[in-house]
């Protein structure tokens, strides 16, 4: 078989629908930026925890701008972050439909509960992470399933779903800037097959 097909096997109660691997591809352990995609009219678009705010709330900023890159990733620190894949190593590939975690370099994690705040925390709940145009085969499934589509990659526009106490436990509720604080709503809808209504759940994700 050449290297192209896709793989069907079950993976943790779920399914595995494999793609290729690109030098782009988000990893474990990768350092990360999100840009908000309905604040587009506004100087603050990056997610922001912690930082130089008394709390440990997240909410948006306007460093770096309209992009991540160079000396902004030093620059701009409490907009920077990290992903680790739930269970993972170093140098694994992060597809979507995986369980990962946000680590904050204020040195917390990122943790967002269902209908609340996002903010950081000293454990980390962590979040299901999708891509329209990765869903590959997992497109057809609901997403209280477990699927893994296609590696997500640098530039792709990505979901987080707030997970919960527990695995595979999805909540329903997506990272949303809709507000200055960020907080978790229900859009999109319930399936894998994510609306492209929500721009407020939509963040461009840049790899560094």
């Amino acid at each position: 078989m050449g290297m192209a097909m896709q793989i069907i096997t079950c993976l943790m109660g779920g399914i595995y629908l494999g793609g290729n691997v690109a030098a782009s591809s988000l990893r474990h352990g990768n350092t990360i930026a999100l840009r908000a995609q309905c604040w587009d009219w506004s100087e603050s678009k990056f997610l922001g925890c912690g930082g130089f705010w008394s709390r440990d709330g997240c909410g948006m900023r306007a460093c770096p701008g309209s992009v991540m890159s160079g000396d902004d990733w030093s620059k701009c620190w409490g907009e920077v972050f990290r992903m680790f894949l739930y269970g993972g190593s170093s140098g694994d590939v992060i597809r979507y439909g995986n369980k990962v975690t946000v680590w904050s370099t204020t040195a917390r994690y990122v943790s967002c509960d269902q209908d609340a705040w996002c903010q950081r925390s000293s454990t980390a709940t962590g979040f299901y992470i999708y891509s329209r145009g990765r869903a590959g085969g997992c497109s057809g499934y609901p997403r209280h399933q477990v699927c893994e589509g296609e590696p997500i990659q640098d530039g792709d526009v990505i979901y987080l779903e707030a997970a919960g106490h527990g695995y595979p436990l999805k909540t329903g509720y997506f990272v949303s800037a809709d507000g200055s604080d960020v907080s978790t709503r229900t859009c999109p809808d319930t399936r894998g097959m994510i609306s492209s209504a929500c721009s407020c759940e939509k963040w461009t994700l840049f790899i560094r």
